[in-house]
């Protein structure tokens, strides 16, 4: 992952997991800590991921504009808002995105972590543990790396 925020961010939650100890009641609050900072992590990388494109691809008040209606597509992070962002952008990112969300279960861990921390913040039972978290916070990774190659594809050819 190259987008600064982004990297800085994940790196902010691999420690947490370094940080990560046996299996006990503790386990469990850690786990729905991991889960809000994992979906906020979605959710800040796809965006940053988007803006840097759209700066580079226009600059000025074209990018301004771009990085100001970013939120309310990106909006919680599951796969169908992500899809739906890139499609903001390209037909063709859109169809090349489904595909690989439907690779290696990755639609499923993007939309399970969004699930769960929509549960944790409204006071329900979360069922996803650390270990879970780390796996699909793996997929998630190559996600946003698709949406970064796709961008930075684009960006290339235009220089």
């Amino acid at each position: 992952m190259q987008n600064a925020k982004a990297q800085n961010q994940l790196q902010e939650i691999l420690e947490l997991f370094r940080e990560l100890g046996g299996a006990n009641r503790i386990q469990v609050h850690w786990g729905r800590y991991l889960c809000i900072m994992i979906a906020s992590f979605l959710e800040n990388a796809v965006q940053a991921i988007y803006e840097d494109y759209a700066y580079s691809a226009s600059g000025g008040n074209v990018a301004q504009y771009v990085s100001n209606q970013i939120a309310f597509t990106v909006g919680s992070a599951n796969s169908d808002s992500i899809v739906r962002t890139a499609k903001a952008f390209s037909e063709t990112w859109a169809n090349e995105l489904r595909s690989f969300l439907a690779d290696e279960d990755r639609q499923s861990a993007i939309n399970t972590i969004v699930s769960q921390r929509n549960l944790i913040a409204h006071g329900e039972q979360s069922s996803v543990s650390p270990a879970q978290l780390r796996a699909h916070l793996d997929k998630a990774v190559a996600v946003l790396d698709f949406i970064e190659n796709q961008c930075l594809a684009v960006s290339a050819q235009e220089i």
